[in-house]
């Protein structure tokens, strides 16, 4: 089976641990592995990230100063190839994808959000993941 590595970022502990779970249940209904890292900020999530990671799903305000657009923006530059999902609940989809992420989800999220737009690079592993056996 193909196993990901998957990082999410939100200050809200509950929303990391729901959207991890989310997508654990989602990827392994398509048939993929995942390795989930949970972070809570954006220094957490920049020297969290590595070129092993293949997916990165963020919060755009993550309190005290830590923007998810500017980790989007840094993690953007120094790992072109990375899908970068960013979810917001007062942010626009148009400002998400102008900080460099791919998919855009508003909060509160359904899994279908999340189904249908973060994980859309599950479907197109030939094309846009590093994946490993």
């Amino acid at each position: 089976m193909v196993e990901y590595k998957v990082l999410i970022a939100d200050d809200d502990e509950g929303i990391r641990k729901l959207a991890g779970e989310m997508v654990i249940r989602l990827a392994k209904k398509i048939g993929f592995e995942v390795d989930i890292s949970l972070v809570n900020d954006r220094a957490n999530l920049e020297s969290a990230c590595d070129e092993s990671v293949d997916l990165v799903i963020t919060d755009v305000d993550m309190g005290n100063g830590n923007d998810g657009f500017l980790a989007t923006h840094y993690l953007r530059a120094k790992y072109p190839n990375l899908a970068i999902g960013v979810m917001s609940g007062h942010a626009s989809e148009r400002e998400a994808i102008e900080a460099g992420a791919n998919y855009f989800v508003g909060k509160p999220f359904r899994l279908n959000d999340l189904k249908e737009k973060l994980l859309i690079p599950f479907y197109n592993s030939q094309d846009s993941l590093r994946h490993t056996t």
